[in-house]
């Protein structure tokens, strides 16, 4: 558990880092902590005041606080895997999912806690199965374009295939069922 002094100490920390991938200058930096907080040192920034120059930071397009989405600095070492794990980078950087992503399937698939301890069997399952996920968000954006194409939505699709407002979307996870709905919602609602 952290305490409001060592959160407070990180949240200066993340001010400066951020000062520094948008290339402020300490003048720059003291002025606008000056223009969004009322104070010229990170020393007197409290929580509410660091949160506002944070806030104001990610606006300006500092990434700081943002999800590591798809890139690694820790990658595995050991070259027999390297091509697999590059593999399964890249398709996490396509679906903009973080590396949690895939630790999370070693973990379901295989009941290994990091990516990093998965064999080249296990690896070779888990891009299977990123590719099938591949597979299905393509099948999902196929239809989502149809369905604007006709004007219509996806509470009109759910509502068209259960009868129910706001019903069951379970047709967005599996692949069979949006392959047939691409072939029949043309003809359910010809494009506009």
């Amino acid at each position: 558990m952290t305490t409001i002094a060592q959160r407070l100490a990180l949240k200066r920390r993340a001010v400066h880092a951020a000062c520094r991938e948008l290339g402020m200058d300490d003048d720059t930096r003291r002025d606008m902590m000056q223009r969004v907080a009322g104070v010229r040192s990170t020393t007197d920034l409290d929580l509410r005041k660091a949160d506002l120059v944070l806030d104001h930071l990610n606006k300006s397009g500092a990434k700081l606080g943002k999800k590591d989405v798809g890139r690694r600095k820790d990658k595995p070492k050991d070259a027999a895997i390297t091509d697999q794990v590059a593999k399964i980078e890249a398709q996490l950087a396509d679906m903009k999912l973080p590396w949690q992503y895939a630790h999370s399937m070693a973990r379901h698939m295989f009941k290994v806690e990091r990516l990093e301890w998965c064999n080249g069997a296990q690896l070779g399952k888990i891009i299977a199965a990123l590719a099938y996920e591949q597979e299905k968000r393509a099948l999902l954006e196929q239809v989502d374009g149809l369905l604007r194409a006709a004007g219509k939505t996806q509470d009109d699709l759910t509502f068209r295939l259960t009868g129910v407002k706001n019903g069951d979307t379970g047709w967005k996870r599996n692949k069979k069922q949006l392959e047939r709905l691409i072939q029949m919602v043309p003809q359910w609602w010809p494009a506009a």
